[in-house]
């Protein structure tokens, strides 16, 4: 398969702009996290983060940022650039093959928000339900809005990648 085949025509840096409010709404959603499971034991919330810290080093960068074509550029959430800093350049061929890896950066959002569904469910008041709403919008805004119209339409890999659930929607 040639390296043209994985990879559509679109944009070659992402804003700045772009890049600086998806760290901003992630520092928010993992600092919410950390808040979040620190209500019940401070433990699990230093494993969390500490999880977090695994997961931005190590699962991210490995299941898709070193095979992608943004390696070493600006992408939609920086970490093309911030893993040319960390691991070695992969093979784009293989970034279909160690996409699903990405299965395990889930827990990092799936955690927090049961523990504060569970929260808001046991004490049924109006901080845990401020909490619980807030986080759900930090979700939606990071992961859905932000990716699917600023990042995953103009992706240069948006029509193989098995992240993008648009590609159907965009290749019409």
């Amino acid at each position: 398969m040639k390296e043209t085949d994985l990879i559509s025509d679109g944009k070659s840096k992402y804003t700045v702009f772009l890049v600086a409010f998806k760290w901003l709404t992630g520092v928010i959603e993992f600092g919410g996290g950390v808040y979040i499971l620190m209500q019940y034991y401070e433990f699990l919330g230093i494993a969390y983060g500490i999880y977090v810290a695994i997961a931005g080093a190590l699962i991210m960068p490995l299941s898709s940022c070193v095979n992608c074509y943004y390696f070493g550029q600006r992408c939609h959430c920086g970490w093309g650039y911030v893993s040319s800093l960390l691991h070695k350049m992969g093979d784009k061929k293989l970034f279909i093959q160690t996409f699903p890896w990405r299965i395990l950066l889930h827990p990092v959002w799936i955690v927090p928000l049961v523990g504060a569904l569970v929260s808001l469910a046991r004490m049924r008041n109006s901080e845990s339900a401020i909490i619980s709403v807030a986080y759900i919008v930090v979700i939606f805004i990071h992961h859905r809005l932000l990716m699917k119209h600023l990042a995953c339409k103009v992706c240069h890999q948006r029509f193989n990648c098995p992240g993008c659930q648009y590609r159907d929607y965009l290749a019409t």
